[in-house]
């Protein structure tokens, strides 16, 4: 999950999501619901079923520590087009020993809502790093990135 540390003092943001895609229809990887289109408002998930082995299954176990209260009922995405990237890449090496149905995309996104700046920690072989993001209760799907 995001920690997400600051409001935004904006309408809108766009940002980049991975995210998986079977029949034209978008997925959440780490909590496997259909991102609902033209705009998907985000609520409380009580239920998680990812759909890559790619992600923690214990995001919504508050005692485990990987739950942000702050990140309840909103969706995050990279600032960086080539953060998304990289995270293609890891879900894609991952799922190399699992049967995946889904394609995995990058889309371009715009949220609004109660926006907010974080960061996130990803894996890059042996090595950590800290990548932006922003987070909002509503997102709308502006267009899928190819290549």
């Amino acid at each position: 999950m995001c920690n997400l540390y600051k409001a935004l003092n904006k309408d809108k943001v766009t940002g980049y999501k991975v995210v998986a895609k079977r029949k034209g229809k978008y997925y959440s990887l780490a909590m496997g619901f259909q991102y609902k289109q033209p705009e998907h408002n985000f609520g409380k998930r009580l239920v998680q079923r990812p759909i890559t082995s790619h992600f923690s299954t214990l995001i919504l176990k508050e005692r485990l520590g990987l739950f942000k209260k702050e990140m309840v009922g909103k969706t995050a995405a990279f600032t960086n087009l080539k953060e998304a990237k990289t995270l293609r890449c890891s879900v894609n090496k991952s799922q190399r020993n699992n049967v995946i149905k889904e394609e995995i995309v990058i889309i371009k996104v715009e949220l609004t809502n109660d926006l907010m700046q974080g960061n996130c920690t990803m894996s890059r072989g042996y090595t950590l790093r800290v990548v932006n993001v922003v987070a909002g209760h509503t997102m709308k799907v502006i267009k899928e990135i190819k290549g």
